[in-house]
């Protein structure tokens, strides 16, 4: 059975919340403890709606949805845009996009969301610990909306470092990665070639 989303531009995450992150890193065991149990049932709950509407998912929607997960990822940028599908020649008009540029490692990525509505962010905690500045990527949810004859509409809730989250309406995804080599090692491998 297919959910739809009651209203799609909510910035609340369904299954990893702020409230249950934080008592899952809780100085307390018996408070911890809880929590892991509490979120083991909800990475199970999420693959669970994952596969409800796996069958409405282009492979790129699908990639994100189970294997992109760059995990405590820094988030550089967060811009809007409107994106020429072609070329800025084309008669088809710009579409409105979001691209995040997010750095894991020794490797950028940037995801180009293409909208079907605007980017919402819940307001922040008042009982958050962590700091905003240095913002990271912690987990995130995939839901659709079913309302659409012509493609699914789907909505990425992803929990930010600093306890807001981001809503992300979009029907598509492209995801470029760019990874950056050791100028020393480049030249070591030269030498020995």
């Amino acid at each position: 059975m297919k959910r739809r989303i009651e209203n799609p531009c909510e910035a609340e995450m369904r299954f990893f919340t702020p409230d249950l992150y934080l008592r899952y890193n809780a100085d307390h065991d018996s408070v911890a403890d809880q929590a892991e149990t509490e979120w083991e049932t909800a990475i199970q709950e999420s693959k669970n709606d994952l596969n409800d509407f796996s069958d409405l998912m282009n492979p790129s929607v699908d990639f994100l949805a189970r294997s992109f997960n760059p995990h405590d990822a820094r988030i550089l940028s967060i811009q809007e845009k409107n994106i020429h599908p072609f070329d800025k020649q084309s008669i088809v008009q710009p579409r409105p996009a979001v691209i995040i540029s997010l750095k894991s490692s020794d490797t950028t990525y940037n995801i180009i969301y293409f909208l079907w509505n605007t980017i919402v962010y819940s307001a922040k905690p008042a009982y958050w610990p962590h700091s905003d500045l240095d913002k990271h990527r912690l987990y995130d949810e995939i839901d659709v909306e079913t309302k659409s004859p012509f493609f699914p509409f789907f909505v990425h809730r992803i929990l930010l470092s600093d306890g807001t989250v981001l809503a992300v309406p979009f029907f598509d995804v492209m995801i470029q990665s760019y990874t950056e080599s050791d100028p020393r090692e480049e030249l070591n491998s030269r030498k020995t070639a």
